[in-house]
């Protein structure tokens, strides 16, 4: 597969969807479109989401331990209360664009 077959592969659109409290552990959700969606209390853990687009989606109290975020857009995206213990490829520069508060747990090491 060459690399510009894999930029063109169909990633999932779950733009405005309403997913709270749904399991989605170790899924491999590469460049998958959240904008917007509710994911609320779901369960994220291990989960691959290099290049996802989490623009203005509530992930408050997610569990994303283990996740990957690299280059994943997390401007707008709430994490109030979301556990990211773990997490892998997490920038200081996503995680300035992110909804935080004293409830989110955060990796040891952001960078």
């Amino acid at each position: 597969m060459t690399a510009i077959d894999e930029q063109e592969k169909t990633r999932i659109d779950l733009h405005g969807a309403f997913i709270r409290r749904t399991s989605l552990r170790r899924a491999s959700l590469v460049r998958a479109n959240f904008s917007r969606a509710d994911c609320a209390w779901a369960d994220f853990s291990e989960s691959d989401l290099t290049e996802a687009n989490l623009k203005d989606a509530d992930f408050s109290n997610t569990i994303l331990r283990g996740a990957d975020l690299k280059n994943a857009n997390l401007a707008g995206t709430i994490l109030k209360g979301a556990d990211l213990t773990g997490v892998s490829n997490l920038t200081p520069t996503q995680l300035s664009e992110a909804i935080i508060d004293e409830t989110t747990k955060l990796p040891e090491l952001v960078g």
